[in-house]
Formats: C-alpha cells, sequence, structure tokens
C-alpha cells in the first residue's frame, strides 16, 4: 500500500513538472523566438512615408557579415568627419529610425541604420535584448570605422527602448569611449521589465513560469539572460551619456531610466523625463522641438562638437 502511494505521488509530480515544463517553453518561445514588425508596419504607424521626407537620399545598402547572422542595414554618406550608428527597439526595424536622424541633420555626418539580429530584414532566429546584440553593435561599429576612417570618439550612438538597453550594455561592456550616447527609453535589466510586462498581460499566478522560462530560453539560445542588464553595466560608462524617458510611459516605466542613471559613474550624464503626456518611446515624435532643445543643451553643456 506504501509503494503505490509512493508510486501515486511520483506520478503526479512527473505530471506537474511536465505541464510546468510544457508552459515554461511555451513562454520561452514567446521570449527569445517573439514575432517581428515590417518596414510597412513602422511606416505606418510612426508616419514615415519615405527617408526623403527628412532630408535623406540615396542610401547604400549594406550587408555586414558576422559570426552567425547577416546585418541590413543603410548607409549614408557623409561630408564631415563624424557619424551617428542607430539602433531600432523591441520587435522594430531601421525605419523607426529615421525620425531620429533629424537631430543630426546639420551635421552632415556620416549615418547608419540597421535592423538588428531576428528583425527585419537581417538574419538570425532568435533575439536576446543585448546578450548577443551588444557583441554584434561593436563588431558592426568596427564595420563603420573601417568604412568611414572614423575612430570611436568621433562616432554617436543613438537607441530606442530595447535599442537604448543594448548601446548601453555595449558601451559598458567595451568600455570603449565614444562621441556621445543618446538613449530613449531603456530597461534597466530584462528580469523585471519582463516579470512587469507579464503582470500586465497574464494573471499574476503566471509569473511562477517565468524563471523557467528563463531556463529554456538559455538552453535554446545560449545565451546568459540574468547578463542582460543596461543598469550593471552602466557603471562602466564612460561616454557622455542623455537619457530620455517619459513620465507617462505605461510600458516601461520611467524608474528603469532612474535606475541605469543612478549607476552611471561618469559626471557627463544627463536624465529628461519628459512631462509631454507620450507613450512608450515617442517624446521624440510628440514634442521634437522640445526634445531637439535639450539634445542641443546637453552637447553645448559638455562641449560636444562636431
Amino acid at each position: 500500500m506504501k509503494s503505490k502511494k509512493i508510486k501515486i505521488i511520483l506520478g503526479i509530480v512527473l505530471i506537474l513538472l511536465l505541464i510546468y515544463g510544457g508552459i515554461s517553453w511555451y513562454f520561452s518561445s514567446q521570449l527569445v523566438f517573439f514575432t517581428v514588425r515590417t518596414y510597412e508596419d513602422d511606416k505606418r504607424d510612426y508616419k514615415i512615408h519615405s527617408i526623403e521626407q527628412v532630408g535623406l537620399n540615396n542610401p547604400e545598402d549594406v550587408v555586414i557579415v558576422l559570426n552567425d547572422v547577416k546585418i541590413s542595414g543603410w548607409y549614408f554618406n557623409g561630408k564631415r568627419h563624424c557619424g551617428v550608428i542607430f539602433h531600432h527597439g523591441y520587435r522594430g526595424t531601421r525605419i523607426r529610425m529615421i525620425t531620429y536622424t533629424q537631430l543630426f541633420k546639420d551635421y552632415q555626418c556620416h549615418l547608419l541604420l540597421y535592423d538588428a539580429r531576428h528583425h527585419a530584414n537581417s538574419t538570425g532566429k532568435f533575439g536576446t535584448f543585448g546578450y548577443y546584440e551588444k557583441f554584434d553593435l561593436l563588431k558592426i561599429i568596427d564595420w563603420f570605422k573601417e568604412k568611414t576612417g572614423l575612430e570611436d570618439q568621433d562616432i554617436i550612438l543613438v537607441g530606442e527602448s530595447m535599442g537604448a538597453a543594448i548601446v548601453i550594455q555595449s558601451a559598458g561592456y567595451s568600455k570603449r569611449k565614444f562621441k556621445m550616447i543618446l538613449a530613449e527609453s531603456p530597461y534597466a535589466d530584462l528580469y523585471t521589465i519582463v516579470k512587469e510586462r507579464s503582470m500586465v498581460i497574464y494573471p499574476k499566478p503566471a509569473l511562477i513560469f517565468l524563471p523557467g522560462a528563463f531556463f529554456i530560453a538559455e538552453l535554446r539560445t545560449g545565451a546568459n539572460l540574468d547578463d542582460v542588464s543596461p543598469q550593471k553595466y552602466a557603471k562602466d560608462v564612460i561616454t557622455p551619456i542623455i537619457i530620455y524617458h517619459s513620465k507617462t510611459d505605461d510600458y516601461t516605466p520611467y524608474h528603469h531610466s532612474e535606475d541605469v542613471y543612478k549607476a552611471l559613474q561618469l559626471k557627463e550624464k544627463e536624465l529628461i523625463l519628459t512631462d509631454w503626456g507620450s507613450k512608450h518611446a515617442y517624446s521624440i515624435d510628440d514634442n521634437y522641438q522640445k526634445y531637439h532643445e535639450y539634445f542641443i543643451n546637453f552637447m553645448k553643456k559638455y562641449n560636444i562638437t562636431f
């Protein structure tokens, strides 16, 4: 009788483990094998009809071959000795970053807009929110330097949302000094933002599957997702950085940018919490004039010149 009870208990435990594993597998797929947007999605939602509408034209289509992925992008040849590299957000495309090029239109810099791995025209079966992407960006910067003859100190890095988080991780990991970083609405660390988003999307009991989802996602990708933390890498950033975040952002709450800002050790830093009612990463769209004013003032304050 005792043996039978033990078998029943073991059977129940096994079933529960299989259920937990199955649901965790599903959530791991949502985490790293996520669906992505198209160029048409970004054109429609951000009201970007063409590159010409912001004064850009004749981009060179480039493919940057990294170890395991091919990165697709646009390179715009500049006339001056400066460069800007733009990194879009989660599920997005290079189209979105066209908006940010307006900040640099008077400087005639070399520009590079690209699709991150697993996004749009770039290859890659999954995304890791910065674990692999920070290395991608550093290799892309080296490619950009070789093409343009620029050095790190001539290059500005611009990122939005996930792109902002990746830019910060790249700069902190490498401890390389660039001209400037503009980070729009970054998350402080992956686990925290996924937990916060999960509480919005799913019933609270679903949170018990979060550790399992992360564990399985790591097994499937080889990534250490616990290492995906702009807040962790911020202490090693030595590049002047301005961070924007809307106070009314209900997708990635602005405390994420506050946490990253507090972790920064350098003096040349600024946190702009916009107060004009924008949703996530829309501050530049809703009040470009004020956004640009903060940008110019930051450069003047820290003597960032072209």
